[in-house]
């Protein structure tokens, strides 16, 4: 009969740990996810197509390709794609 050591024995296997570190990481980003939504963060309101839905909602409710309505801006990479998503504003 095999006995065990004193090393093998205060080490876990590698799927105990992966477990421990998968599920920490779940509750982590849960709870993250959680905060933001209570705290009314949900979405991305600097990305790329937050700006795009910006301008189509402003050419839609003004008729003007600009972010804030008023001011010039040269923002969009994509007019194109900013007028066919103003359809949906429409």
């Amino acid at each position: 009969m095999k006995t065990r050591t004193s090393t093998q024995a205060s080490h876990p296997s590698a799927p105990v740990v992966l477990g421990i570190v998968g599920g920490a990481a779940a509750l982590a980003v849960a709870g993250y996810l959680l905060v933001a939504w209570a705290a009314g963060y949900a979405g991305f309101p600097l990305d790329d197509a937050w700006i795009h839905q910006t301008y189509a909602r402003n050419l839609a409710a003004t008729g003007q390709l600009a972010y804030l309505p008023g001011q010039p801006s040269a923002g969009s990479t994509s007019p194109s794609w900013s007028f066919l998503l103003s359809v949906s504003s429409l």
